[in-house]
């Protein structure tokens, strides 16, 4: 029952009326993006995102279900299920047991990751596009292993670029399994003709892609027009020492405050990656090329576009899927020699301790989520409240707004689509000049603040939500 927040509100009211053209439109414009050009994000200058398969959806969440927001987070959730399914049925494809799957996609479904893409309505295109690559792969496997026909993989692959640009990364897998894991036991290489079909068919797909993109925006690149640091060493050794300790050693992975937990948790997963390099076997498995590109190769090539620019945790689904494929065939192997009741009732285990260190976190952040939703409801119809009373072309002047710089926001950048239509029946926003001024600070959205005012607002720090003062300034005030 969590409500709006945040982009929700922008991207919702950028195509809340528009006519069918503006929809179509989006394949090869900035339109969507243009609700934030006083950000900078505009499309004449090189700048914007293309993703008009999250924008699409959103506007068949509007029409089936209004503004109510239980009909977008059910929309959110099966895509969270269609993704660990799809981990599933990965691991089964590539011929783990049973108990090793699942053990695959548990850890997929409850690290504390995913609870920062699954509540956030607007950040549903993490999860989709994680999905869509994942479904990608899968079809991709399908192919090599049983000779299925690839135009399933192009598809989804498509769906998967218009969700977000990042999917781009996802062309190196093809290659890398091909290169390192290369053909199945007793099986051959495909034919030339068909290898170069296949990477033939993707560089068309990906020139296409490219070519929509510049339609769109004038170059290739696009995006937000923050300085990145790709060719810098000290981004590319600190990104990943922020990852692993995001995976690792964030605190939030202390359950209880027990530590012992975690590393208990760490010292498991270890072990049974010993004990996978360890094991022998008389058949030829191919567990060192799995090992190789699963546990190296996946995680070095769907991270790389990320460490040049700035850290977000909820970016990185497609790194940490990697991970769980590879811990789970790991424990597929070192578990090889144990009965199927026995394998069972290990993985069982590792499975529930892997919810005692993970859950805690998880739950706790997606608690967050739902009270951000909560304070932002409030905080608007607190705002109504006391600006209905006042003359048009007033300018209100909100003071101390609850908003957290790191996710989750309260209001994030969206207080100005937050108190208008289709999010409420009010004129306020419409009828008086109101300035959020540590939205101001952070985004400069309404340009420079005018030096008085003829109301305000002021929210105490605690609890977030709460009217400290509304009225009249108490005094002529600089407010620069």
């Amino acid at each position: 029952m969590d409500g709006f927040l945040g982009d929700d509100f922008d991207l919702i009211r950028s195509f809340w009326g528009q006519p069918p053209t503006y929809l179509l439109g989006l394949l090869a414009s900035n339109a969507s993006g243009n609700v934030w050009n006083d950000w900078g994000l505009d499309a004449t200058q090189g700048r914007g995102f293309l993703r008009p398969i999250h924008i699409w959806l959103l506007k068949l969440d509007t029409t089936l279900w209004g503004i109510r927001p239980v009909g977008f987070h059910i929309t959110s959730t099966m895509a969270f299920a269609a993704l660990i399914g799809l981990v599933f049925r990965i691991l089964e494809t590539l011929g783990a047991r049973r108990p090793a799957a699942i053990l695959g996609a548990w850890v997929a479904a409850i690290h504390p990751i995913f609870s920062a893409s699954v509540p956030f309505i607007a950040a549903r295109e993490e999860t989709l596009t994680t999905a869509f690559c994942l479904a990608a792969f899968l079809c991709f496997l399908k192919m090599r292993i049983h000779g299925a026909a690839p135009v399933s993989i192009f598809l989804v692959y498509a769906l998967a670029l218009l969700t977000k640009e990042t999917a781009v990364v996802w062309a190196a897998l093809p290659l890398g399994y091909d290169l390192i894991v290369g053909p199945g036991p007793g099986r051959h290489w495909p034919r030339r003709r068909d290898l170069l079909a296949f990477y033939g068919g993707l560089a068309a797909l990906l020139g296409a892609y490219l070519a929509l993109r510049y339609a769109a925006f004038g170059n290739v690149v696009a995006g937000d027009g923050s300085p990145t640091n790709y060719l810098s060493i000290a981004a590319f050794a600190e990104y990943h020492a922020q990852f692993w300790r995001g995976i690792l050693g964030d605190p939030r992975l202390e359950p209880c405050g027990l530590p012992i937990l975690r590393a208990a948790a760490l010292a498991a997963a270890l072990s049974l990656l010993v004990l996978a390099v360890l094991r022998k076997t008389a058949a030829p498995t191919g567990w060192r090329r799995q090992a190789l590109f699963f546990g190296g190769f996946w995680y070095f090539a769907t991270t790389a576009v990320f460490y040049g620019t700035y850290f977000d945790d909820r970016h990185h689904g497609l790194p940490l899927v990697g991970l769980a494929l590879f811990l789970a065939l790991a424990a597929d192997r070192a578990l090889g020699r144990l009965a199927t009741v026995g394998c069972a009732a290990v993985t069982a285990t590792a499975a529930g301790v892997m919810a005692v260190v993970l859950l805690p976190p998880t739950l706790s952040r997606a608690g967050t989520f739902s009270e951000a939703s909560r304070v932002t409801a409030r905080v608007r119809e607190r705002i109504e409240q006391h600006s209905r009373h006042l003359p048009d072309g007033s300018r209100v002047l909100l003071i101390g707004t609850p908003l957290q710089e790191e996710p989750p926001y309260y209001f994030g950048w969206g207080l100005q689509s937050a108190l208008s239509r289709p999010f409420t029946a009010s004129d306020a926003a419409q009828r008086l000049r109101i300035f959020d001024r540590r939205d101001w600070a952070l985004n400069r959205r309404q340009g420079r603040l005018p030096s008085t005012f003829d109301f305000e607002i002021r929210f105490a720090p605690s609890p977030p939500g709460t009217i400290l003062h509304a009225g009249p300034p108490a005094a002529p005030r600089e407010h620069n």
